[in-house]
């Protein structure tokens, strides 16, 4: 249980349930191991109560604790693209990620390596043209044909260069800007055709995990979903999903 991913997981199995118990996690823990021992899952259990993912109401019982901040795993390849593109460019608004992050939070799984390089409207195919110097499949806000026919077909890591809209909320980590999760449900919600396989049910799977799981700011959530003027369509699906709980 030492990343992030594991707690994710562990978090959003029992995200439902308001009260589990000891042989409820012991359960969850074979399931994924057959062969773990006991004392492991005893370690296991203490580590997640210190580290404040979940707490103990009473002998054997257990309940998840406040809502985590979502912090963001930083791979090294998109560091290593940050540094480059920075260099470039040293005075641009950027926020890089990797697609990969909805297997956080999602039912399905994807394999697919799709790294989204936001910047301003302004320099987009600047940095395009920059990256493609040096990388393969590189494209410059794809449309629904090239999406299908190329992107989504390939194996190989894609770089898709895209317009970030002004004032977005980003998350910051040092130098390095990334998607935080409002922007990341917005996005999820307005960009359907990039974000084809996570609409639908799965959609429903992802805002679900996301609100049970982790704090987010709603005022800064419906702020950018206005940036994109959809904030009435998008408040109306939020509340369908979350049954009117939107605080």
């Amino acid at each position: 249980m030492n990343t992030r991913q594991d707690i994710y997981a562990f978090s959003s199995y029992f995200a439902n349930r308001s009260v589990f118990t000891t042989d409820e996690i012991v359960s969850y823990f074979q399931a994924q191991d057959s062969e773990i021992n006991r004392n492991t899952i005893n370690w296991r259990i203490y580590s997640l109560a210190k580290q404040g993912i979940i707490q103990r109401l009473k002998k054997g019982c257990f309940s998840l604790s406040v809502k985590q901040t979502f912090t963001p795993t930083i791979e090294k390849e998109l560091l290593r693209l940050n540094k480059l593109i920075r260099h470039q460019f040293p005075f641009i608004e950027t926020c890089i990620w990797n697609m990969s992050i909805l297997n956080l939070f999602s039912q399905h799984l994807s394999n697919k390596a799709i790294v989204l390089v936001e910047v301003e409207k302004d320099v987009a195919e600047q940095v395009f043209l920059f990256l493609r110097e040096t990388k393969n499949n590189v494209y410059l806000n794809p449309s629904t044909e090239l999406l299908q026919n190329y992107v989504f077909q390939t194996d190989k890591m894609v770089y898709i260069v895209k317009n970030l809209i002004s004032e977005a909320p980003i998350t910051k980590v040092a130098e390095y800007n990334t998607i935080s999760l409002e922007k990341l449900l917005v996005d999820l919600f307005c960009d359907k055709t990039i974000f084809e396989a996570y609409q639908g049910r799965e959609l429903h799977y992802i805002y679900s995990n996301i609100f049970n799981l982790f704090s987010i700011n709603t005022a800064k959530l419906l702020r950018y979903a206005t940036r994109r003027g959809k904030k009435n369509e998008f408040e109306k699906t939020l509340n369908q999903i979350l049954g009117n709980n939107l605080k």
